[in-house]
């Protein structure tokens, strides 16, 4: 059986999220059930997910801090 990659970008700005945890995994839900997309996260997935996404997240409002000035 052939290997394949999927290479893909998504902007998420307000919209509809949601999750379930099924056993060792979680899975994100963006986005309505046509219209959406699902990510699932091993829980080392999740903690670096949480992780950057904070570190990102004081760098943006920093940077748009300064954009003030």
């Amino acid at each position: 059986m052939g290997r394949f990659q999927v290479a893909a970008w998504v902007r998420i700005e307000d919209c509809s999220m949601d999750y379930a945890v099924f056993g060792d995994e979680v899975e994100f839900r963006v986005g309505g059930q046509m219209d959406g997309m699902d990510i699932v996260f091993t829980e080392p997935g999740l903690e670096r997910l949480v992780t950057q996404g904070e570190r990102a997240l004081r760098e943006l409002r920093a940077n748009q801090g300064d954009a003030g000035e």
